[in-house]
């Protein structure tokens, strides 16, 4: 099943989608805290269907709404909102847990506007568990210098499979329900709480004081609201009674996560009359106009791109290996410019392997789909040396590089850093998170970073303040191959590669710092080339 990625506006807010197939639109809504790419299985589903996934206000790639109260009929009206903006007017909804809440709340407001309804897991909470529960799940998520809401973040996952609520860990309160491999628990809930952060605490109230029951009372049908045995919603379709004609409920067996979704999907598939084909628009393959987008290959693969200042963009920035177009853009102040995630890394699609002159090749098709025409390129570590490959395999499109984050390895050199490449495959116990948290704060302090001693501390001003911190740990968690990306800038020869630029070039460096040291020689190996000096409190990299 391919996969189209885009960014919608609506309004104030920048909205992310998912979008596959073809024929009447079936709208799919998540869980919270999590995104639409957990939709993905059931979209798989949904032959016949245009099948869109919308990542919900606050979570995935979507703005937020502004305000910390985001009440389930404000979603509705939101989700309303979109719709209207993606040119949908009547549609098959399906959803889970709060995007079965929300869908079902725009049904019951907008009841022409819905061919069919399917719920996997519907909430109908009591008072009484809004008051024990709700809190909670309000429990504050936000970075610390430390690392410490990394172990918060795996134990309050890994005990919500054990228990529910997850805080209460009592066994009257323990679930029958298998254990997920590590992995699992990082890619789809702590990765999805790193990305969404607090979101989770403007939406629980509303739903914990949405009343389930009512509405499920008012919908018109047709509508299925189903759950399996060992959702913590299961008990909740007891409470659904006298429900109107077109409205049924369907109850699963424990791990039957394939049914269920079969059956939603057969559901909307024989109940689906009346619902609008998606717009040709949706599937444009025309890079978004916004300040986010995607660049769709020739392939098929995706490249996300991001656009700071207003004004035709005369920067290309391009970050390090396991770093992201965010990282660059928060340190950029020099003018229009365009950041990309490089394949692999960020929202970008991997390539067919981490090699810079690999990279490069997709960074140009980027140029040309976004017709930036002749720019500087601005790039650090395996982003500069993309940038250098760029630049010597278009030189009509690239007028200077600055470049930083490079050296003349040593054979020694590299299988040092090889040696001390933190191990970050999820373990149970959750402490490759921290692992990792770690390298990056040392490689703020020492060069090379695994080099504690006092010789080795860097001479620039450290970010260690836990917001930058969180946005490069999270960037490094999303690449596809973080050992893959490091050791294509360890092995790429810059001094060799720098000496066939065509274009002027500006090594970045602070003088002292441990970056500088090869920085004369990677400036004299290039035909046109300068050591620029950095004040200690930034980089050099910033025109």
């Amino acid at each position: 099943m391919g996969i189209l990625r885009r960014f919608v506006t609506v309004g104030d807010r920048v909205v992310h989608l998912r979008i596959a197939g073809s024929g009447p639109a079936a709208v799919l809504l998540h869980q919270t805290p999590q995104s639409s790419v957990t939709m993905e299985p059931l979209m798989a589903r949904l032959t016949g269907f245009t099948a869109i996934a919308i990542d919900t206000p606050g979570f995935g790639l979507s703005d937020p709404l502004p305000g910390a109260d985001w009440p389930i009929p404000r979603l509705a009206e939101a989700l309303r909102d979109t719709l209207d903006a993606l040119g949908l007017g009547r549609v098959a909804l399906l959803g889970q847990h709060t995007g079965a809440t929300i869908a079902a709340e725009f049904a019951v407001r907008w009841p022409d506007r819905v061919a069919c309804l399917a719920a996997d897991g519907f909430t109908a909470f009591t008072p009484d568990e809004a008051r024990t529960i709700l809190p909670h799940q309000l429990a504050p998520f936000a970075p610390a210098t430390d690392g410490s809401h990394l172990a918060w973040a795996w134990s309050r996952f890994r005990d919500g499979w054990m228990f529910f609520p997850w805080s209460d860990r009592r066994l009257a309160r323990r679930r029958a329900v298998d254990m997920p491999a590590p992995a699992v628990i990082q890619s789809w809930q702590v990765m999805e709480l790193l990305r969404s952060g607090e979101s989770h605490r403007a939406v629980y109230p509303g739903v914990f004081g949405w009343d389930g029951v009512a509405a499920a009372r008012a919908l018109r049908g047709p509508a299925l609201l189903a759950a399996t045995a060992e959702d913590q919603l299961a008990d909740h379709l007891d409470r659904l009674t006298d429900l109107p004609q077109g409205v049924w409920l369907a109850r699963f067996p424990s791990g039957a996560r394939a049914q269920i979704l079969d059956a939603m999907a057969a559901f909307c598939a024989e109940h689906v009359r009346g619902a609008d084909p998606a717009p040709a628009a949706l599937t444009d393959p025309a890079p978004e106009a916004g300040s986010r987008g995607f660049v769709r290959l020739a392939d098929g693969r995706h490249i996300a791109f991001r656009r700071l200042g207003a004004g035709a963009p005369g920067w290309l920035l391009l970050h390090g290996a396991g770093s992201a177009s965010e990282c660059e853009a928060a340190r950029w102040s020099g003018g229009p410019a365009v950041a990309i995630d490089l394949p692999g890394h960020g929202e970008s699609d991997p390539a067919a392997g981490m090699a810079p002159a690999v990279l490069a090749g997709d960074v140009a098709a980027c140029l040309d789909a976004l017709g930036l025409g002749r720019v500087s390129l601005r790039g650090r570590g395996l982003g500069a040396a993309v940038a250098a490959e760029l630049a010597i395999l278009r030189p009509d499109a690239v007028s200077g590089v600055r470049l930083g984050e490079l050296a003349i390895w040593s054979p020694a050199e590299r299988a040092a850093w090889e040696a001390a490449r933190p191990d970050i495959a999820p373990r149970w116990d959750g402490t490759h998170l921290l692992t990792l948290w770690h390298a990056l704060r040392d490689a703020q302090v020492f060069w090379p970073w695994f080099d504690r001693r006092a010789a080795a501390a860097r001479r620039v001003e450290p970010a260690l303040d836990a917001r930058s911190l969180a946005a490069g740990y999270f960037a490094a968690l999303r690449c596809a191959d973080l050992a893959a990306a490091e050791r294509a800038w360890l092995d790429w020869p810059a001094a060799a590669r720098l000496a066939a630029l065509p274009c002027p070039a500006g090594i970045a460096a602070v003088p002292g710092d441990g970056w500088a040291r090869d920085a004369a020689a990677l400036a004299a190996a290039c035909p046109s080339g300068r050591v620029l000096d950095a004040d200690p409190a930034g980089d050099g990299l910033t025109a």
